[in-house]
């Protein structure tokens, strides 16, 4: 098999970012971030994770939009993930449901379901477990903040006065080329508050779906369960300092809307 579901190659094409410093847009969201699943019912998304060093797939996923749900007397739509450990597999090892609210200000995770062992299990945001492992709201509306953030030539040197340490910011528009394909990208830049912390660098369409995700990680960021650091385990990939502080790339997302 050279494709997973005949469509994400097995190792990730070129990818070419060249910035438009002339343009500039802001963005609605129009996917649970940053799962790649759509909000509008009756979509399906297939997508993969490269790995570094090597940048091949590894844990795949097809999401599928199944319809209108309501938790808690909150409005959602209900979205079905089913993951594969290994883009091989023909049939996924755990499939489970997200239920997602939407409006036009926030995106809001609501509840999470799974069966195990025959018996149906759901957790909400009036859980523990679930406010542990789930973001509670996300802002639909990303402005652009330009370029005047960058520090740097190569555009990985951010300053940001900050509020909070958590943040989500568009960052200048890229011209994005993977492969044979070419897309016109808000660059968002997202940042978890736990510390160590995660950052996301995503670069997203004017229909607000991403084009290519890349997750980066503070250099301690578990470091109990790695038994590294990541700036050692991954020395030669890309790096982005917020306000002088590193994120070490770790890998790249891409889905069958860049295919």
């Amino acid at each position: 098999m050279s494709k997973f579901k005949g469509v994400l190659p097995l190792e990730i094409p070129e990818i070419v970012i060249t910035p438009k410093e002339n343009i500039s847009f802001d963005i609605s969201v129009n996917e649970v971030p940053w799962m790649y699943c759509s909000l509008n019912v009756g979509d399906q998304t297939i997508w993969g994770i490269y790995d570094a060093p090597e940048w091949r797939l590894t844990d795949c996923c097809v999401t599928k939009t199944l319809g209108k749900a309501k938790i808690h007397s909150i409005d959602c739509v209900q979205v079905e993930l089913n993951g594969y450990s290994d883009p091989h597999k023909a049939e996924p090892d755990k499939t489970h449901c997200l239920y997602i609210h939407a409006d036009e200000r926030l995106i809001q995770y609501v509840a999470a379901s799974t069966i195990e062992d025959g018996v149906f299990k759901m957790i909400t945001l009036y859980d523990d477990d679930f406010i542990e492992n789930y973001s509670i709201e996300f802002g639909r509306r990303v402005k652009d903040a330009g370029f005047g953030v960058y520090t740097d030539g190569k555009y990985n040197s951010v300053n940001i006065p900050l509020i909070s340490e958590q943040f989500t910011i568009g960052a200048g528009v890229f011209d994005v080329k993977i492969g044979d394909r070419t897309f016109e990208c808000l660059r968002v830049l997202d940042r978890w508050e736990k510390s160590p912390r995660i950052l996301v660098e995503n670069y997203m369409s004017r229909e607000g779906r991403s084009i290519l995700f890349r997750r980066y990680n503070h250099p301690v960021w578990k470091l109990e369960r790695y038994g590294q650091r990541w700036d050692e385990k991954l020395p030669n990939t890309n790096r982005i300092y917020i306000n002088g502080e590193e994120y070490v790339h770790w890998y790249d997302c891409l889905s069958d809307i860049v295919f």
